[in-house]
């Protein structure tokens, strides 16, 4: 997603995006993609990349030896870079929500990638590995205790898992295509992610968690490539459907002018369902541990100073919509998870007007949303997608 013209925010390094400028940059290779194909046919050529295989093994952030559960070194440095606020002003209730808060935090010149975890409460700040000069994006984690990311330590963007101590990278896609936004199932056997440089194959892929599988397998296409794309998949908790986000473009010309919804799928390719109408421009969906809800940010990719972006929920047969925040004059509450027993969720807001970004923790109805972490958004942001993982 991208921070669109007219936005307010304030001055800081090129090298520093946020997620949605991020996400936004895939999308626009379809609108360059035939100018590339003509360029190629003219005799323009590109650096190839490493050859690499699924499964394959990669120089990770640090050497550490494999561990399978995140038992993570705090770095005082990254710590200095945030804010949590002080006991005192966090709710009780937050401080007694179990799991740990996963994110990325990007700062610097040249741009360093680091994951972090922290308490509910913001305390407790922790590493994963050691900060990376690729892109480690997109984190989720596993059930084994490895994290799943995209990168661009390859070239197209790749999806990798690494070790709880940020070592033992491996490839789990190859190209020529690039791939991202990874999902993992919650028994984590299969990975879930996006085929992002079409034409022709513009949808979600399946593959197996431990990089076995030579080629994914497809469960959704594109019904019209060059005009769209299936991203951001989410696995239901009991991994039989997979909800994503079906964006369209609207303008060839124009990258911003782009429309989504939030549709589901069953893990066999049947029951394509969807959920939300097309003009939400939903994006981000998260399934709620007991699979009753999804959650979702309204508005994700066109974003501006009069358009804020919000979280809301929706059943998975498309009933039940409401909405969780109500953000205006170009703030917004993005990029949620749920807690792991379903009581809170865990956001990324970012004030428009501010030079600050945030990383919230509300109740699971929208209430009581209060600020565990901040930071100056010229240093990198609180954290880019927050997720609630289960580990301590």
């Amino acid at each position: 997603m991208r921070v669109p013209s007219g936005t307010r925010i304030p001055a800081r390094s090129s090298a520093s995006k946020t997620p949605r400028e991020r996400g936004s940059s895939r999308r626009r290779v379809v609108f360059v993609s035939i100018v590339a194909i003509g360029l190629a046919a003219c005799g323009g050529t590109t650096a190839p990349s490493a050859p690499m295989t699924a499964g394959a093994t990669t120089a990770g952030p640090t050497t550490a030896a494999a561990t399978t559960s995140p038992t993570l070194a705090a770095s005082p440095s990254q710590v200095a870079a945030t804010s949590a606020p002080s006991a005192s002003t966090v709710p009780g209730w937050i401080a007694a929500l179990g799991g740990r808060i996963l994110f990325t935090k990007e700062a610097g010149n040249p741009t360093t990638f680091t994951v972090m975890t922290m308490a509910p409460d913001g305390s407790d700040l922790r590493t994963v590995g050691a900060p990376s000069s690729t892109s480690i994006v997109h984190v989720v984690w596993g059930p084994d205790g490895r994290f799943t990311f995209d990168s661009d330590r390859t070239r197209p963007n790749q999806v990798f898992s690494m070790d709880a101590a940020g070592g033992d990278v491996r490839a789990l896609s190859v190209g020529p295509h690039g791939h991202g936004w990874p999902a993992v199932s919650r028994d984590g056997s299969t990975v879930a992610f996006d085929d992002w440089i079409g034409p022709p194959d513009f949808g979600i892929l399946l593959t197996r968690a431990d990089g076995s599988q030579s080629k994914p397998r497809t469960l959704t296409t594109s019904p019209d490539p060059a005009k769209g794309g299936d991203t951001q998949p989410a696995f239901s908790p009991d991994g039989k459907r997979v909800a994503f986000q079906r964006w369209i473009a609207t303008n060839p010309l124009d990258p911003k002018a782009v429309i989504a919804a939030i549709f589901v799928v069953g893990i066999d390719g049947k029951g394509l369902k969807q959920l939300t109408p097309y003009d939400m421009e939903a994006g981000l969906p998260r399934w709620s541990p007991d699979g009753s809800k999804i959650l979702f940010t309204d508005h994700a990719d066109t974003m501006t100073a009069s358009q804020s972006a919000n979280l809301w929920t929706v059943r998975p047969d498309g009933s039940g919509l409401a909405q969780l925040t109500r953000e205006t004059g170009g703030n917004f509450a993005i990029e949620g998870s749920w807690s792991p027993d379903g009581s809170a969720i865990v956001f990324h807001s970012w004030f428009g007007s501010d030079p600050f970004t945030a990383i919230r923790v509300m109740k699971a109805d929208g209430s009581e949303a209060t600020s565990v972490l901040t930071s100056v958004f010229a240093q990198g942001g609180a954290g880019e997608m927050p997720q609630w993982i289960p580990t301590r």
